[in-house]
């Protein structure tokens, strides 16, 4: 399975992805897990040093009891596209703006996350460090594809698990998941 696109909000969580020759979408209101955020947010520093600005403009979550916000920076999402055999990814990002209502969206220049292999690339790929925190995203999404949520599952006896599959004997299963 390979992710081509990771999207989170505050009530939806969009994830695209290829399986053996196929293209599938997956929305869900279910609550990720809270990794799955910590992921996001360990990209808010490759997101200031590609636009080569001031750390400062992350800002700051806005903890309980704070009157004004941190006007912070969240990374919202990331695409990854192939370019020959090597993979480029986007990364989507908004922040607070004290002056507006609403957030000004960001969106990083495609950069590779593995070797080129063509000739002439025009940008520089993430090192290695930087391509581990990319990689965790990618596998949290996995994960919450899987199943592994926020919410958790009930432990239901074997008894009640049988008694709840379909009269053909098969299996409900997400679309290209084996």
């Amino acid at each position: 399975m390979d992710i081509t696109k990771i999207k989170l909000s505050r009530t939806n969580v969009h994830i695209e992805y290829d399986n053996e020759g196929d293209s599938y979408k997956y929305d869900s209101k279910d609550k990720p897990l809270p990794s799955f955020y910590h992921s996001l947010d360990a990209l808010s520093p490759l997101v200031i040093s590609t636009l080569g600005l001031p750390k400062t403009y992350v800002g700051k979550k806005a903890t309980e009891g704070e009157r004004e916000p941190g006007l912070p920076l969240t990374v919202t999402g990331i695409t990854i596209t192939m370019k020959g055999e090597s993979r480029q990814v986007a990364i989507g990002a908004s922040k607070v703006l004290s002056a507006c209502p609403t957030p000004f969206i960001i969106v990083v220049p495609l950069r590779y996350i593995d070797d080129p292999t063509s000739e002439g690339t025009s940008s520089e790929p993430y090192i290695t460090a930087e391509v581990v925190l990319i990689e965790e995203v990618i596998s949290e999404a996995k994960k919450y594809l899987l199943g592994k949520r926020a919410q958790g599952q009930l432990p239901l006896e074997e008894e009640i698990l049988e008694a709840s599959e379909p009269e053909d004997g098969s299996n409900e299963k997400l679309l290209g998941i084996r």
